[in-house]
């Protein structure tokens, strides 16, 4: 690492955030230079005319956009390798006529960039968070007794609405869990949804509850072909009947 280059701690999300769905993403520069912002620094840094530069430039670009379109990874000397990358899912959605595939342009930099970006000296850099595709539950309906957000009724049925809800069946670590309230109870796994979907779940009421108990509803899956289990926990606390 570069002597001139100084990196700082990035202060960690508290619980309230984490639940919330937040995460440190990544970081960007304070300063944003505009296209002409750009020309007019390119006029103090080098003889060439700008509109020169950007004849150039348009011819680089249309060689470049050739290559890749055949499928070829393109070496453009002193940029960096750039290449078309395709990202998607096997998965197909029985309800779509085609499984979507998104085309990524994507630059792996030259080592003389990176070399000339790393001994610049102080950086300045801004964290920023983006919220993450997370499950939110924003009701649930105890179909038996007709209330909302308050009970469970065993062997009713939980009408289950919300966002991101969808969950495979087949995955031991997802479905939708009943989280006790007290400490040192036992955490409940509901079967599998009666009816499965992104913004509604029927889940079957387990006959073992002790009245009394109470319980928050948790959800726990992958949404949109996420690589770490999501949690989505409603607050509201549910009593059993």
């Amino acid at each position: 690492m570069s002597d001139g280059m100084q990196l700082t701690r990035r202060k960690a999300l508290s619980l309230e955030d984490v639940q919330a769905g937040k995460k440190i993403f990544g970081t960007k520069h304070s300063l944003s230079i505009s296209e002409k912002a750009f020309m007019d620094l390119f006029k103090e840094i080098t003889s060439i005319q700008p509109k020169q530069m950007c004849a150039m430039m348009a011819e680089v670009k249309r060689t470049m956009m050739a290559a890749v379109k055949i499928g070829a990874t393109v070496h453009v000397p002193e940029w960096g390798t750039f290449r078309v990358t395709g990202r998607g899912t096997e998965v197909q959605d029985p309800a779509d006529e085609a499984t979507p595939i998104t085309l990524q342009l994507s630059l792996l930099m030259d080592k003389s960039i990176k070399k000339a970006v790393a001994t610049q000296g102080n950086v300045p850099y801004s964290i920023v968070e983006q919220a993450q595709i997370i499950p939110v539950i924003t009701s649930v309906e105890d179909i038996l007794s007709g209330t909302f957000n308050q009970l469970l009724t065993p062997n009713s049925q939980l009408d289950i609405r919300g966002t991101n809800l969808k969950f495979d069946n087949t995955k031991s670590d997802q479905g939708v869990y009943l989280i006790p309230t007290a400490a040192g109870g036992e955490i409940v796994k509901f079967g599998k949804s009666v009816k499965p979907g992104g913004t509604q779940l029927v889940m079957s009421v387990p006959t073992e509850l002790v009245s009394g108990t109470t319980y928050q509803i948790e959800v726990r899956t992958y949404p949109r072909n996420a690589k770490e289990l999501r949690i989505g926990r409603y607050t509201p606390i549910l009593t059993v009947a």
